[in-house]
């Protein structure tokens, strides 16, 4: 995902062509019963240009709770078209091998009992594997859940690639091979420590490839079994399992995080959404994404609230009721549990996208709709010819909107209320922009005046989340 942390894809390539030339019976016995994906190079520009970021200049290791970027998206399409029982997405250098399952705190939507319990033993596997290979350099393995204190190395927000398809039903790692050969010390170092470093970093990658290749054979059945109990558990609309001390060797009070899962979630239409095109870009995240969701055929009550005709509803007896549940709440406060956290910790894509969504927490659903592919188009300009045009700003697509007009040169006004303006005489780019970008115009008041507009950043109407 990092394009200069390169020897994951040499360790890749290493174990295609292995598999891809052997002739021995225990690995075409292997191939015949087993599906084994690489995606060699997640994030192909970075690679070649030697960057983290990809060349829009986005982390895609961070990207996933709102999915960007298209190699986000492509990785995505892999895990739902794959639906793979272990995933490991090779990174580097952190002095030492680093093997996931991660510190607390852990996600609290996840069915942490089904994850844990292969994690922990397929790390140890891997460790393994890693030691065996002989070099001084990896006689060390961190292993964040063993080794290191709550917060250093934790699993808690859906941003990185590993936590993301943990919710689709995969094993998830994260492998940080050791020696450090990107940016200064690729510029500082000699060629020949370089390469040196550079051929254990491949070696490393590789064994824990092969290691989790071997786990997952040895285990399938209950790596399986245990995939369908975590979708089973969401149909079911079941609480999740308590965890006991000792689970796995060091799983105690400090790893013990969870969840009361609501009912339902609704994103409303009408008065009472915000922002129809904030609603339906997460309407549409969330089927992305592979959780269920119905548009309402009619008017409907749910958690004592009335709702209009085309409102959305995700009912979370769904299998994938973790990830809907990471997307759509405000998240727990773990404030005092952990003393810091490794990287993002707050997140919600109502609150950070502006949509209105409701928390449903009990009772019955029952809904008629019918399953949403993609959300319904928003845009629309509602006032007649003749009429200067308004846009309330909320949504990024707003202002992408506002910013489209004004490239063109035309003449557009804020109002005391904050919204654009756009004269009658713009009506037919008004109609393209509002088709283009899901956004919708309404008639201004007559009279409305204001000041000259110029463009601005999408970011700006974004509201706050903590």
């Amino acid at each position: 995902m990092h394009g200069d942390e390169w020897e994951g894809t040499d360790g890749a390539l290493r174990v295609i062509e292995h598999l891809a030339t052997a002739t021995d019976p225990a690995t075409l016995a292997l191939l015949d019963r087993t599906r084994i994906y690489f995606n060699v190079t997640a994030n192909p520009d970075g690679r070649n240009a030697g960057t983290r970021a990809n060349a829009a200049g986005f982390d895609l290791n961070r990207d996933f709770a709102t999915a960007s970027q298209p190699e986000t998206r492509a990785m995505r399409g892999i895990a739902l078209a794959t639906q793979p029982l272990v995933m490991l997405d090779e990174h580097g250098y952190t002095g030492d091998t680093l093997i996931e399952p991660a510190t607390a705190p852990h996600g609290q939507n996840y069915e942490y009992d089904l994850y844990i319990k292969h994690a922990y033993a397929n790390a140890l596997g891997m460790e393994a594997a890693v030691k065996a290979l002989g070099h001084a350099e990896t006689e060390s393995v961190t292993i964040p859940f063993r080794d290191l204190p709550p917060g250093d190395w934790d699993d808690w927000p859906p941003i990185f690639t590993p936590m993301n398809v943990m919710y689709h039903g995969a094993v998830g790692h994260t492998v940080e091979i050791p020696l450090r050969v990107n940016r200064a010390a690729y510029t500082g170092l000699p060629e020949s420590e370089l390469r040196r470093r550079s051929a254990i970093n491949t070696d490393v990658a590789a064994a824990t490839i092969g290691a989790a290749i071997t786990y997952t054979d040895t285990h399938r059945d209950a790596l399986i079994a245990d995939q369908i109990e975590l979708f089973r558990r969401g149909a079911a609309g079941e609480a999740q399992r308590f965890i006991p001390d000792g689970y796995v060797p060091g799983f105690g009070p400090e790893d013990r995080y969870s969840t009361t899962f609501a009912r339902a979630w609704v994103i409303p239409a009408g008065p009472g959404q915000r922002s129809d095109v904030a609603a339906a870009r997460l309407v549409d995240m969330l089927v992305d994404n592979d959780i269920r969701v119905t548009r309402a055929h009619r008017g409907f009550t749910l958690g004592g609230r009335a709702y209009p005709a085309g409102s959305y509803v995700v009912d979370m007896h769904q299998p994938k009721r973790g990830l809907a549940a990471a997307l759509l709440e405000a998240g727990g406060d773990v404030s005092q549990r952990v003393p810091q956290m490794y990287d993002i910790s707050g997140w919600s894509l109502g609150l950070l996208w502006g949509a209105t969504v409701d928390q449903v927490a009990s009772g019955p659903v029952r809904v008629p709709g019918s399953p949403v592919v993609a959300a319904a188009p928003t845009g629309r300009v509602d006032a007649a010819p003749g009429q200067d045009l308004a846009i309330a700003v909320r949504d990024g697509k707003d202002v992408q909107a506002v910013n489209d007009l004004l490239g063109r040169g035309l003449p557009l006004r804020r109002a005391a209320d904050g919204s654009i303006i756009a004269p009658a005489d713009t009506r037919a780019a008004v109609l393209e922009v509002a088709d283009r970008y899901g956004v919708r115009f309404t008639a201004a008041p007559a009279g409305t005046s204001g000041t000259p507009c110029a463009r601005r950043s999408s970011r700006a109407r974004s509201p706050p989340t903590s």
